[in-house]
Parts: C-alpha cells; structure tokens; sequence
C-alpha cells in the first residue's frame, strides 16, 4: 500500500429524459475524488475476468463510507468502469476491480 497518496474521482451518471414541463433533460455527470491506496491486480482476478471478456487493468481501494455504488472512475486520466467490488469491513474499505471502458 502506498499510504493514500493516490487520488481517483468517483463518476454519477444522472440519466437524462423529461422533466415535469416535458422538455428534454440530458445526462448529466457528477464527481466527488477521493484518496485512494493502489493495489496489485491478482493473478486469478485477472484470468477469472479475462474468461468472460473483461479486461481487469487497476485495482484500488477506497474508504466505503465514500463509495455510493458508483459504476464509472477517472483514474490517471483514463476513464474506468467498476467490474467487481469487495467490501472488507475490518478495514472499513472497498476494493474497486477497474477495467476497460467498452
């Protein structure tokens, strides 16, 4: 661990369609970045993902009280969607499994 040096925003995607009046709202997004510690992917995560065509790229870790669900990150200017996570209570952190945006 590298002592929460690291930094990852955090993506809300707001759905778009109408509002009360009828007109048209789009998509909206909405960051929050956070510390983040940096972890090594594990060999059988990445062969287990890679089995059903995921391309499992970071793993990081974030406090779970500042996670909400959030599917997509920007991390070292790349955007990420969230393939798995694992909450570790003992720790109070969630693991983020990273991979590619397709």
């Amino acid at each position: 661990m590298n002592g929460w040096m690291d930094t990852i925003d955090l993506v809300t995607v707001t759905p778009g369609g109408t509002d009360a009046d009828g007109f048209t709202v789009n998509e909206t997004e909405s960051k929050i970045t956070v510390f983040c510690n940096v972890e090594g992917t594990r060999r059988t995560e990445y062969y287990q993902a890679m089995s059903v065509g995921i391309n499992v790229v970071e793993t990081v870790q974030v406090h779970f009280f500042e996670y909400s669900g959030e599917k997509l990150v920007d991390f070292k200017g790349k955007r990420y969607r969230v393939a798995r996570t694992y909450e570790d209570r003992k720790t109070e952190t969630v693991e983020l499994i990273l991979s590619e945006n397709e």
